[in-house]
């Protein structure tokens, strides 16, 4: 392992750990969810990010949170939950702005 990859497995060790804190706080907070995530996908823990970025659209309806989901999903082989998350993504851009960086293939 490069000495860069050492500190950028720390930096995400130590934002898993702020997020976990901020959830012990306000476990509804979707913005500590969807950092969380994000930080579990840089790490390759995709379950774990689908889980996380479910969580942050729940409580927040954010379409990026969507957008994780789908992404994430496919990662960890659940291409079907993947493809459930683009379809509501598609849906949603019938009622509401979401930006087609979200939902270019």
């Amino acid at each position: 392992m490069n000495p860069q990859q050492g500190v950028i497995e720390q930096s995400l060790d130590g934002a898993v750990a702020e997020c976990r804190r901020a959830l012990d706080l306000e476990p509804n907070f979707p913005l500590a969810h969807f950092v969380l995530a994000g930080a579990y996908l840089r790490m390759k823990r995709y379950d774990d990010a689908a889980r996380e970025a479910n969580l942050a659209w729940r409580l927040g309806q954010n379409p990026r949170s969507l957008v994780r989901v789908a992404f994430a999903s496919a990662k960890s082989g659940r291409m079907s939950d993947a493809r459930d998350a683009l379809a509501r993504l598609e849906r949603l851009s019938k009622t509401r702005f979401v930006s087609s960086y979200s939902l270019a293939p």
